[in-house]
């Protein structure tokens, strides 16, 4: 999976956390509970599901992804959930961004890890490569299946590929101030990702009028050091099942438009 390079300025994790404890204090004070209320470990995501984002930059149509929930499925044993992004865009961005035409991954259901990515080209008929992460000995097995090139990456407890990571941030009871922190994997590095709900806004989807969402705003580190290239807002809706609504991509190329067209 790629990742989309930009020009954000440099924050260290102190300031992120300094930032959710003043948007948490700024925040209206929540009615006091009479009754218990038991918040879910986690939201379930709707069994299948087909969502077409459409690409733009500085307002030119440059392409579509099509992200999948296609269900349950077993890998090796373990009960997953089955996830699929395609990718159409125009050969030059493709190449640029060193994306593929197709991901695929299975997430554990019940502990929520990445098990398998894999990679095809071709029209998303071949498969280029794959990862296997074997977490008790904490170790991701690459093999790229075209120069047979093989590689092992130490990996933690729990780690989450790109794919599967926008997926798991649809899952978290979200409230303003709220931070998540996961481990990525991503082109034999583990990043740190971070992110902050930062405000509650509107945002304009052609199909569908302007909608309710909130501004989730990611953070990328390395060895403990931000990834300057890393740089996006994200703007997921307020209603359950959450789905991702916008995001703009800053990249040297300017700012890349991704809006939710199908799927809402």
């Amino acid at each position: 999976m790629y990742f989309l390079t930009g020009c954000a300025s440099v924050v260290k994790k102190e300031d992120i956390f300094l930032q959710a404890q003043q948007i948490k204090a700024s925040a209206p004070a929540a009615p006091v509970q009479v009754v218990q209320v038991i918040v879910p470990a986690h939201i379930h995501l709707p069994e299948q599901e087909r969502l077409v984002y459409k690409a733009n930059d500085l307002g030119i149509a440059i392409g579509e992804f099509i992200i999948l929930n296609k269900g349950r499925a077993v890998w090796k044993g373990r009960d997953t959930y089955y996830f699929e992004l395609i990718v159409k865009t125009l050969p030059f961005f493709a190449k640029i961004f060193n994306t593929k035409d197709r991901y695929v991954t299975y997430l554990d259901r019940k502990e929520l890890v990445v098990l398998r990515h894999e990679e095809y080209i071709k029209g998303g008929t071949i498969m280029e490569s794959a990862v296997d992460f074997d977490y008790q000995n904490h170790t991701a097995f690459y093999k790229n299946f075209i120069d047979l090139q093989e590689e092992k990456v130490a990996i933690p407890d729990k780690v989450l590929d790109v794919l599967s990571g926008g997926f798991y941030l649809r899952m978290i009871p979200w409230q303003l101030g709220d931070t998540v922190e996961v481990k990525i994997y991503a082109d034999g590095k583990i990043y740190d990702f971070i992110g902050l709900l930062h405000s509650k806004t509107a945002v304009n989807l052609p199909p569908y009028g302007k909608q309710e969402a909130h501004f989730l705003k990611p953070y990328v580190f390395l060895n403990e050091k931000q990834v300057k290239q890393i740089s996006a807002d994200v703007f997921f809706s307020t209603t359950v099942p959450r789905k991702p609504l916008r995001a703009v991509l800053k990249t040297l190329l300017g700012n890349v438009s991704v809006v939710l067209g199908e799927g809402f």
